[in-house]
């Protein structure tokens, strides 16, 4: 019952409680939900596979300070741990808190602070990418005419 590395994931043991990995569109629902929880703002997901070699799909979402950045990665890598036994193929720039990187193999999540992701433009990349459709948190469903709208 040892930690196996199965499609270059890491996935620690199965037991009943806990259901087995998720993949593909349903970890990016399990990941745009986790980022929500700590209140992420314009989260966009794309489907860049057929754009890129190294992934699948693409998270981006933003944070309003590094410790929002920082409390949205680790809620994102806490949740996958915990409810599929997923973790994190790698991890990048959690030290500063300003863009963060976590890759899941099939999904790389950007989690970047506002102004950061403003700079960088990172959407512009996969322009070409088809849209993932999430159903928003209730919270987030703004007037899109009011200046607060977070999408």
């Amino acid at each position: 019952m040892g930690i196996s590395v199965t499609e270059n994931k890491t996935v620690l043991p199965d037991t009943p409680e806990t259901p087995p990995a998720l993949a593909g569109a349903d970890l990016v629902k399990e990941i745009a939900a986790a980022a929500w929880e700590k209140k992420a703002i314009h989260l966009v997901a794309m489907d860049v596979g057929e754009l890129v070699g190294y992934t699948d799909y693409v998270v981006i979402c933003s944070g309003n300070s590094d410790r929002q950045v920082n409390a949205i990665a680790e809620h994102i890598e806490a949740t996958l741990k915990a409810n599929h036994k997923i973790r994190p193929n790698g991890i990048e720039g959690r030290s500063s808190g300003r863009w963060i990187l976590l890759d899941y193999v099939d999904v790389v999540i950007h989690i970047l602070y506002q102004p950061v992701r403003d700079y960088y433009e990172l959407e512009k990349l996969w322009s070409d990418a088809k849209q993932i459709e999430l159903e928003e948190p209730e919270w987030l469903q703004a007037d899109p005419a009011s200046p607060w709208d977070l999408r």
